[in-house]
């Protein structure tokens, strides 16, 4: 009398014994069938969509870093900054823009009045990695006086990111009405002018 534990196993070893049976018997065709599967799974595997940077790149916004020599007055790096900011307004693939003069990324860091930070949000159907170089070239044709201007994509997290401390923003959107929908997606503060940040 076998318990159904035991008349399980049975016919589980019925479905799994000749199949093993003829392993032994044909090695050969055993090792031809088992290569022809894993040749398959690699030719399926190509035809998987993977996207490993895309998951964490943000293709919407783009980080711009403006740098000039230390010591620069925060009204000379503003008046820089605004030669980056012509550029992002009559550029149509940009949606809106927010700048910080001065300030840190760093919470508690001594605040720079040499740096400039923007954050772009671009316009729908825009993508970074193909904005990004049109805008580094426009920027390698700007003078020296608007210093050291670096532009680069950003991931999910650091989009986000805004500098601390006291310095000067601005912000710009196309239209202006839309400044408000912008600011909670680019992390800025109200009003689409220059203006102090508060500690």
């Amino acid at each position: 009398m076998h318990t159904p534990e035991e008349t399980e196993v049975t016919r589980l070893q019925r479905g799994y014994l000749p199949i093993l049976r003829f392993g032994l018997r044909q090695p050969f065709i055993t090792l031809g069938i088992a290569l022809l599967v894993f040749v398959a799974t690699l030719g399926a595997a190509t035809l998987l969509k993977t996207d490993f940077l895309g998951s964490v790149t943000d293709q919407t916004t783009l980080a711009i870093h403006q740098k000039l020599p230390p010591g620069t007055r925060l009204s000379t790096t503003s008046a820089a900054a605004e030669q980056v900011e012509t550029i992002l307004k009559a550029d149509p693939q940009v949606k809106s823009y927010l700048v910080t003069i001065g300030g840190s990324l760093v919470p508690g860091a001594m605040p720079s009045t040499n740096t400039a930070e923007f954050t772009v949000l671009l316009v729908d159907g825009a993508r970074a990695d193909a904005v990004r170089p049109q805008l580094e070239q426009q920027m390698a044709e700007l003078d020296e006086s608007a210093g050291e201007v670096t532009v680069t994509t950003t991931n999910n997290e650091s989009s986000h990111e805004r500098p601390h401390g006291h310095g000067l923003k601005r912000e710009h959107c196309k239209p202006a009405d839309r400044c408000q929908a912008s600011r909670a997606r680019a992390g800025g503060h109200s009003g689409p002018h220059e203006h102090p940040e508060q500690p």
